[in-house]
């Protein structure tokens, strides 16, 4: 099997292998395209119009495909949701793992239509529109373990396209993993530009909650530096129960200010406290945080990853003797 995957990986730079694999029908149960061999939007029209060609027929003879992993593949919006229906076609009932991060191009949202492309040349451009098409295909693969979307392939500000996903996530022990961008930050980016901007309404996050009570959510923040843009995409009735902070560097002059952390942890545990099981924090210019202090309020984390400045050593030795004690234990 490992034989299998890394010949598809491989093959993808390589044609000749590619029409190979289609034509001798070899089987897999995972797929990775890897942005790390190949970038589509270095292929000429006719390459591209190939590549998917033969990707889409590759899917459609696989008789025991579990995992698929389209993440950076940053393929245009029809050709996506035309994968996502092969798989919905031919690969309902064995597929358990699906990532789609960055799927399609940042202005390619599959539940939106970008009309910037709309110059007012008098040029016809077919826009056809893919929100019914990419939800309904998606909701057809309902022996999906995991699913990892951009948090905006599923915000339309209704709340429909997250019910619309029930039958899929409502399985036992499901996991679904969102991610959550500056650009697509809801109320801030304009809709009509094909990113984002619709938030998903508590009201849904609600009726899901009540229907899967064992829903692990993921959340990940990327690069996400004003507070009130990430609590933009918050609502009290998420069942979180991972979370995670990632800013990384930024050189740019405008955003070289220091963060602070205190707002968004005492949301954190205002709201997600009681489940909320893992949290992640990784940056490196910020106000300092007492680490201690993220034990006292949320009593009920698991695992703590942080990557980033400590206030002091005397914060630090707190923070380890409070874990030690059995995390905010009054007798300690």
């Amino acid at each position: 099997m490992a034989t299998l995957c890394r010949k598809f990986r491989w093959s993808i730079t390589r044609r000749s292998s590619v029409n190979k694999m289609e034509r001798e029908q070899c089987q897999m149960n995972k797929i990775i395209v890897s942005d790390q061999l190949i970038n589509i939007n270095r292929f000429d029209y006719f390459k591209r119009k190939t590549f998917f060609r033969i990707l889409g027929n590759i899917l459609s003879f696989q008789d025991n495909l579990q995992l698929v992993s389209f993440e950076n593949l940053c393929c245009k919006r029809l050709e996506g949701v035309h994968l996502i229906q092969q798989l919905a076609c031919f690969n309902s009932r064995t597929l358990k793992y699906l990532f789609l991060w960055r799927f399609v191009l940042p202005n390619e949202n599959p539940i939106l239509v970008n009309y910037s492309y709309i110059t007012g040349s008098g040029l016809y451009i077919p826009r056809p529109p893919t929100k019914q098409c990419f939800l309904r295909s998606l909701g057809e693969l309902r022996h999906l373990r995991l699913l990892a979307l951009e948090y905006c392939y599923i915000a339309d500000g209704t709340g429909g396209a997250l019910i619309a996903l029930l039958p899929v996530i409502k399985r036992p022990h499901f996991r679904l993993q969102l991610i959550c961008r500056e650009e697509q930050t809801p109320g801030r980016a304009d809709a009509a530009l094909g990113v984002g901007g619709y938030d998903i309404p508590d009201t849904a996050w609600r009726r899901v909650s009540i229907a899967c009570p064992d829903l692990y959510l993921m959340m990940a923040f990327f690069r996400i530096r004003d507070y009130n843009n990430i609590r933009r995409f918050l609502s009290p009735s998420l069942p979180l129960r991972e979370v995670h902070l990632q800013l990384g560097i930024d050189l740019k002059t405008r955003q070289r200010e220091d963060s602070d952390l205190t707002c968004f942890f005492q949301h954190m545990a205002f709201h997600f406290g009681n489940n909320l099981g893992t949290l992640s924090v990784h940056q490196w210019r910020f106000t300092t945080f007492p680490l201690r202090r993220v034990f006292e309020l949320m009593p009920h984390l698991v695992r703590f990853i942080y990557t980033g400045y400590v206030e002091d050593e005397v914060d630090l030795k707190r923070m380890l003797q409070m874990v030690a004690c059995g995390v905010c234990d009054s007798k300690c």
